[in-house]
């Protein structure tokens, strides 16, 4: 039998092929366990038989584990011994890689007091530790490092760990725990690396310490992160470099070129492209010292198909040795070159770079006249004497383009061009030639003449038309201001002077021609003065006949070669403006300087009316047929020619120039029109008189009446008097000697201007009489007594058995301003000698402490309007403002990132804005009784107080309001790694896709993703089963969010809920949800509960917090304010809405997100979202799904062709957000996994469709969203709170209430 003297035994130990009897005799006693490891003993072993009861006994295996081991994997500073317990001064050890508690052997090594069990010290790869440099202890894999706790960093590379990674675990019985963490990748980075940016030497991966360090790739700090280290050229790379790191290949050159930020230390390099001095960014090769590149010129094109230089042929960009010829002349600035050049081979053409980027700058340009370049000179006869301009002959004494063509090269090039000359535009549209476009040209040798001053142009420019053979040499085509006028055959030319000899007669207005004109070079007879020949050819409306248009015509186009003026009754031939239909004529003159002779067309009169001195024309005093009275003075009469029968019409010019139309205050219903009465009977309904046959100012829709004198006096209806009331001017005081008159308004005399009742005036039964400043006093006013609602003026005539006293002066008023809210009354006097002293930008006068204790008192603060108690409060005594501490010490002026100019504070607003007015930042009115900020220069840009300075200060917290990922991670080739899922997301973009019927779900926010028309971004191990989808909106979403209007601190975006299935309920809409979540970070409770959740749609409404809906006709804007108003779409009460203030229309936000079309599987047509019921005979409403009632008022989904009506929640479900039929592990029921469940009580009474049963552990019935086991037919509520109802009952959504 085979023995074995083991080191931790004193007797020998026999090997035995089966486990020990005692554990085969005995079933019932413990099995034997080894020595060594502590697990029991089944297999072969050495045990001793001097020891009884098998008290030594080892596994084979364990008695032949080595004694030591010299570099252990996870403790290679010093060997590892063998020991027993025995030898070790502690019984137990806690094992360093497991932290399991052993009696047995262990792996110790003193000096560091590393103890590690054989079990982890043979199989640590099988328990995932690794023993990293950057660590002194043994690092485990764990697939949550964070614990739920806050979000822990890598220590490699500083960025947040969100999956598998390293992590230490120290005991902290034995020394302080460790925070350590490590990404998986970061952990397996390979020690040493070769890198293409440092060659000479390996380099090894480092932990920077707290000394500075700085990547020499990207300038950027890497200190305490992994960075590639040569330590002995002190080179350093972050990670990032160290990995996304490429070669720079440039075709210049055979090796890569490495990219330095800052020059090279000592004396400056030459470029190899351009031979400058390289001080900045450069390309340079670490193999060739020699070998170095501006950053510009490493970029430059290889090859440029069109350069203005010469765009015949594209330039090649070529070094020295790709050329034949190693030096070159450029052809631009004609300076020597051995470098880089862009080369047409074919013309033998070199441009060095600088000149081919910044020829523009250098005064170069490539004219068609000369085939080599032309450079700007300011001298281009260089001293010799001055030379000619081939464009126009003429000689060159100014700045000139001249060609500097080398003598080595081709002969000699005397070009010059005028710089005007050469900036000519090359092709241009003539008056001269309207057929076709003229193009410059240079004649050469040919003869040719011009076609406008028949010059001879050859050898020069000139613009030509080739298809017509015409030309016009650069004079005539710069000078020219001719066209074609419609009356003439030939072109005319203008004349600025009037031509030499007698006088010419123009052909439209027979007027001798004096000035500037156009004439024919061709017909000597024909001319025009230069306004003539612009005259319109056609006059819509004129004031002279407003009937038909007026066409100009010459006496070729008339039936007849003379005509008479209608207007001035002379005779004429030339040109006239004619309506046909009516045979009237008016001459130019008339036409367009009527108003100066005097004539006018009345509605009154057929004919045209002309203002005489002397109507009468010494004869008999003649009537005005306005007003019936003498004509004494100018007037306008008609004196239509004796062909027709003379017309005796005369009018005062006062009354020819009345207003056709007038709002008059006796009748403000409609406008009063000017008309002339005919035979008809007509009286005034101001005073009665008779005004047939004469002007009046009528409604016809009214049958209302006025004549001339009562429609100008100064009347108007009062809201105090049934009958309108008449100016009168009265008398001033010290000469009034009549009956004093008192004033029904303010009971005091009446001794100037007042008004009275017109049947007062009329000598009629009606004494009412008011002060003209009592008569005018405004309807509404804000006064700074009562500044809470607007006063309206009010009277108590009419009930005398009521008794108002003046809330200022206590004495009684009949005429008063009122509050009907407050029952505040203000006598006129005291509200008209109040003293207006406010400000207009801010508050002029000093608040006043006092120290009045508020505890037992609810106040408001006039300006914010907040409730508050306190100890102290500010008032002042002149404005009668209670404002808070805070309010009362605002800013006088703000300036806000988002506009331009500086904010005012105005304490009332309605000095400034009498109108409504909306707040720019929450969108809600402005009262007019609080401070605002608004802004002096921008009509209507006005804001609460308390918007401003909380969006002020929460911009100074966070300058960007809007955090979203970096756009780098948006690959081009369409892949994304994105946050929320394990794999990379590849773009599907629905133009690339053809028809898919699959209905895939966005997680994002859980609503249908349309293949065929949305692009989204699906998992790209679609093959594994990993079925991972995402709106493109959705993939694009802000990581932070602060809305400051809603909340206090910034939103983080989650990929779904802390709970325990992930399910959240918004707080704006109410709206159970399972997909990505904006949460509060810092008003979560330490149990994970958090009230602030915003699902990834409400989110989006804060954009541009404004809606277009199809049930509304304008545009809605969301409330921010809590108000008692109900959802037109449900009728529920609502919190968040979005509304229209001018129709006071209000929808909730779950009803905003109801989609307009929907299907059931009981009808195959599409359900449409219908927003108002028709009228039923019997009035009974019901649900074809549910056979519930519904409400007619409500929302509903209807499909007209099969009379299908059903509720929303009916088609969409109770939870449309919610991924239902997903299982869970819950802690109360461990046997089986539970389904995630709707459960809804039917509206039918005893439905036996109603399967809700109690909670399993509290008892209660579980309604809407419900944990449920099938197998064994028990429930529990979602919520895990047993003993209260489901989160409904906080914020509850129309799509989750039970129906009543």
């Amino acid at each position: 039998m085979e023995q074995l003297q083991h080191f931790s035994h004193e007797h020998p130990l026999l090997f035995k092929g089966e486990a020990p009897q005692k554990k085969i005799e005995a079933s019932s006693d413990p099995p034997v366990l080894c020595s060594a490891c502590d697990d029991a003993v089944l297999g072969p072993n050495y045990s001793c038989d001097q020891c009884s009861n098998h008290e030594f006994i080892l596994h084979q295996s364990c008695a032949q584990l080595p004694r030591e081991i010299l570099q252990h994997p996870m403790h290679s500073n010093h060997p590892l011994l063998l020991i027993t317990s025995k030898s070790r001064s502690y019984r137990r050890y806690a094992c360093d890689v497991c932290r399991k508690l052993f009696e047995g052997f262990s792996y110790t090594c003193s000096e560091c007091r590393f103890d590690i069990d054989i079990k982890c010290a043979s199989n640590f790869k099988n328990i995932g530790c690794i023993l990293h440099f950057s660590h002194k202890h043994i690092l485990t894999l764990s697939d949550n490092p964070s614990g739920g706790g806050p979000p822990v960093y890598c220590i490699g590379c500083l960025e947040q760990v969100l999956g598998p990674s390293y992590i230490c675990k120290r005991n902290s019985l034995r020394e302080k725990s460790c925070s350590i963490v490590l990404h998986k990748s970061c952990a397996e980075l390979p020690l040493e690396i070769q890198h293409p940016m440092h060659r000479q030497h390996p380099l090894m991966l480092n932990l920077s310490g707290a000394q500075e360090c700085h990547c020499d790739a990207c300038d950027q700090d890497c200190s305490s992160r992994f960075t590639y280290n040569c330590f002995q050229c002190d080179f350093n790379l972050h990670l990032k470099c160290a990995s996304d790191w490429k070669d720079f290949q440039h075709f210049s050159h055979e090796h890569p070129l490495l990219f330095n930020k800052r020059e090279a230390s000592g004396q400056p390099a030459l470029c190899s492209a351009c031979e400058d001095l390289v001080l900045g960014p450069n390309y340079s090769c670490n193999r060739c010292s020699d070998f170095i590149l501006h950053k510009s010129c490493a970029k430059l094109p290889r090859e440029i198909l069109q350069h203005p230089m010469h765009n015949k042929h594209p330039l090649l960009l070529l070094t020295g040795k790709s050329r034949s010829y190693s030096q070159y002349a450029c052809d631009v600035c004609r300076k020597s070159f051995k470098s880089f050049s862009y080369t047409c081979s074919e013309c033998s053409f070199d441009i060095d770079l600088k000149c081919a980027s910044n020829f523009k700058n250098m005064g170069c340009i490539l004219h068609f006249s000369h085939k080599h370049i032309l450079t700007l000179s300011d001298n281009p006869s260089g001293g010799r004497p001055p030379a000619s301009c081939i464009g126009c002959l003429e000689q060159v004494l100014g700045p000139g383009y001249i060609c500097k063509r080398n003598l080595l090269r081709e002969g000699s090039c005397s070009t010059v061009l005028h710089k005007s000359c050469a900036e000519l535009p090359l092709e241009i549209q003539h008056p001269m030639h309207h057929q076709h476009s003229l193009m410059l040209n240079l004649n050469g040798a040919r003869e040719c003449h011009c076609d406008a001053c028949d010059q001879d142009c050859s050898s020069r420019f000139t613009y030509n038309c080739f298809q017509c053979n015409f030309n016009l040499h650069l004079k005539c085509a710069s000078d020219w201001k001719g066209f074609q006028h419609f009356n003439h055959e030939h072109p005319l030319l203008f004349n600025k002077h009037e031509a030499s000899g007698q006088p010419a007669l123009c052909s439209a207005c027979e007027d001798p021609v004096l000035g500037p004109n156009y004439s024919c070079n061709r017909c000597f007879h024909f001319i025009l003065h230069q306004s003539c020949a612009q005259l319109p050819r056609e006059i819509l409306q004129h004031p002279m006949h407003n009937k038909h248009p007026l066409l100009l015509i010459t006496s070729k186009s008339r039936s007849y070669g003379r005509y008479a003026c209608d207007i001035c009754r002379k005779v004429f031939g030339g040109f006239s403006y004619t309506c046909s239909e009516c045979r009237f004529d008016i001459d130019i003159k008339c036409a367009s300087t009527f108003r100066n002779i005097d004539c006018i067309v009345h509605f009154s009169h057929k004919h045209i009316l002309s203002l005489s001195d002397s109507p009468s024309g010494g004869g008999p005093p003649v009537s005005c047929t306005g007003c019936l009275e003498p004509v004494l003075g100018p007037s306008y009469i008609c004196k239509r020619n004796l062909r027709d029968k003379s017309c005796s019409i005369h009018l005062h010019k006062s009354c020819a120039e009345l207003p056709l139309e007038i709002q008059h205050p006796m009748h403000r219903q409609h406008s009063l029109i000017l008309n002339l009465n005919g035979a008809r009977e007509c009286h005034c309904d101001a005073c009665d008189q008779d005004c047939s046959r004469r002007f009046t100012y009528s409604c016809f829709q009214c049958d209302f009446n006025i004549d001339l004198k009562c429609a100008s006096e100064k009347g108007f209806k009062h809201f105090s008097h049934e009958h309108p009331l008449m100016f009168k001017r009265g008398n001033k005081a010290k000469e009034y000697t009549g009956l004093l008159v008192i004033c029904d308004g303010c009971q005091d005399p009446i001794l100037g201007p007042s008004y009275t009742c017109i049947n007062t005036y009329r000598r009629r039964k009606c004494c009412f009489n008011l002060h003209k400043s009592c008569a005018e006093l405004p309807s509404e006013i804000q006064h700074p007594v009562h500044r809470q609602h607007p006063l309206f003026l009010l009277n108590s005539i009419q009930n005398i058995k009521v008794r108002c006293l003046c809330n200022a002066c206590n004495q009684p008023c009949i005429y008063r301003y009122n509050c009907s809210i407050c029952d505040f009354n203000l006598h006129l006097k005291c509200a008209s000698n109040w003293e207006n002293i406010i400000g207009n930008a801010s508050h002029e006068h000093q608040f006043i402490v006092l120290p009045m204790e508020l505890a037992d008192l609810h106040i408001n603060c006039h300006i914010c309007g907040d409730y508050w108690n306190g100890s102290a409060y500010y008032i002042c005594s002149i404005c009668q403002l209670l404002v808070h501490q805070e309010c009362a010490s605002l800013p006088r002026d703000i300036k806000m990132s988002g506009h331009q100019h500086r904010l005012k504070l105005t304490w009332f607003l309605e000095d400034i804005y009498p109108k409504d007015q909306l707040c720019v930042v929450c969108r809600t009115s402005v009262e007019k009784s609080r401070a605002v900020y608004y802004c002096h220069e921008c009509c209507g840009y006005v804001s609460h107080t308390t918007c401003t300075i909380l969006a002020y200060f929460r911009e100074e917290e966070n300058p960007n309001r809007f955090s979203a990922d970096d756009d780098d991670e948006f690959d081009d080739d369409g892949q994304i790694e994105h946050f929320s899922h394990q794999h990379l997301l590849l773009v599907n973009d629905h133009r690339e896709l053809v028809q898919d019927e699959r209905t895939i779900t966005c997680e994002g926010c859980i609503r249908p993703i349309n293949t065929i028309t949305e692009t989204f971004y699906s998992c790209t191990n679609q093959e594994q089963s990993c079925h991972f989808f995402l709106h493109d909106i959705c993939a694009r979403l802000p990581a932070k969010m602060f809305i400051p209007l809603l909340h206090s601190h910034v939103f983080t975006l989650l990929s779904r809920a802390p709970s325990f299935d992930g399910v959240f309920q918004c707080y704006m809409c109410g709206i159970f949800n399972q997909g990505f979540v904006y949460s509060c970070q810092e008003c979560a409770s330490p149990a994970g509960d958090n009230l602030f959740y915003l699902d990834v749609e409400c989110s989006m409404y804060w954009r541009d917090k404004t809606l277009k809906h199809e049930s509304h006709a304008h545009q809605l804007l969301l409330c921010t304010e809590w108000e008692d108003v109900y959802c037109r779409g449900c009728g529920s009460d609502i919190f968040f809405c979005f509304s229209c203030k001018k129709c006071n229309y209000y929808l909730c936000i779950s009803c905003v997100k109801l989609p307009l079309t929907g299907r059931h599987r009981y009808d195959e047509h599409p359900l449409e979202l219908t927003y108002a019921s028709a009228e039923d005979e019997l009035g009974e409403y019901y649900c074809e799904v549910c056979e519930g009632t519904r409400n007619p008022a409500h929302w509903f989904y209807e499909c007209k062709d099969c009379e299908f009506d059903c509720h929303p929640h009916c088609i969409l479900g109770r939870y449309p957000y919610v991924k239902l039929g997903s299982t869970y592990k819950h802690d109360a029921h461990a046997a089986h996994h539970v389904t995630l469940v709707s459960k809804w009580k039917s509206p039918i009474r005893l439905d036996k469709r109603d399967n809700i049963l109690p909670c399993e552990k509290c008892g209660i019935l579980c309604k809407g969203l419900v944990f449920e086991c099938k197998e064994c037919n028990i429930n529990f509520h979602r919520d895990g709170c047993c003993g209260t109802i489901n989160l409904e009952s906080s914020r509850s959504s129309p799509q989750i209430k039970e129906l009543s």
